[in-house]
C-alpha cells in the first residue's frame, strides 16, 4: 500500500522534528559543556568533561557534573565563611587585647602621677597633709581636670583607630 501525500507530509514532519530535536539537544550539550568548562575554577584538579557516548549518557555525565561544581560551590564558600568568621573574631580579639592595654596605660600614667604629686607635697614638707583620708583620692590630689586629660589622652577607644 502507498502512503497518502498526507502521510508522507506527517511523516517527513515528524522526521523533521526528531531531528531538530536530536541536534537541539546535542547543541544544548554542547553548550552546557563550554559554560562548565569556562566557569571551572582552573587547577583545582577537578576531573574534565567527556562528551563521548550517546546523549542519554552526556546528560547524566552532565547532570552529576553540575552537581559535584554544585557541591564544590558549596564547599568553596563553607570554606570562605569559615575564614571570614575567623578573621572577624581575631579583629574583635585584637580590639579587646588593645582597649585592655590603653585602660593599663592609663593606669600606670594615673598611678604615676598620683605618686609624683605625693612626693612633691611630701617634699615641699606638706607630709602631715598625706595623712589625711582626702590625699587617698586621686581627683583631690590631682585634680579633676588632670585626671580627665589621662583620661581621655589615651582612650581605649582611639586606640588603634577605633573610634
Amino acid at each position: 500500500m502507498i502512503p497518502s501525500e498526507d502521510e508522507m507530509l506527517s511523516q517527513q514532519l515528524i522526521a523533521r522534528l526528531l531531528d531538530e530535536e536530536r541536534s537541539f539537544a546535542a547543541a544544548e550539550a554542547f553548550q552546557l559543556h563550554q559554560a562548565l568548562r569556562d566557569s571551572a575554577p582552573k587547577g583545582k584538579g577537578r576531573p574534565g568533561q567527556h562528551l563521548d557516548g550517546p546523549l542519554q549518557d552526556q546528560d547524566s555525565h552532565m547532570a552529576i557534573r553540575m552537581m559535584a561544581n554544585e557541591a564544590w560551590a558549596a564547599a568553596d564558600s563553607a570554606i570562605a565563611q569559615h575564614v571570614q568568621h575567623r578573621e572577624s573574631a581575631q579583629a574583635s580579639s585584637d580590639r579587646q587585647y588593645a582597649m585592655r592595654l590603653a585602660a593599663a596605660e592609663q593606669r600606670g600614667q594615673l598611678d604615676m602621677e598620683f605618686a609624683t604629686a605625693l612626693q612633691r607635697l611630701e617634699d615641699e614638707g606638706d607630709g602631715d597633709r598625706l595623712a589625711d583620708a582626702t590625699m587617698q583620692d586621686v581627683e583631690d590630689v590631682l585634680g579633676s581636670d588632670t585626671v580627665q586629660r589621662i583620661m581621655v589622652s589615651d582612650s581605649p577607644m582611639r586606640c588603634g583607630g577605633y573610634h
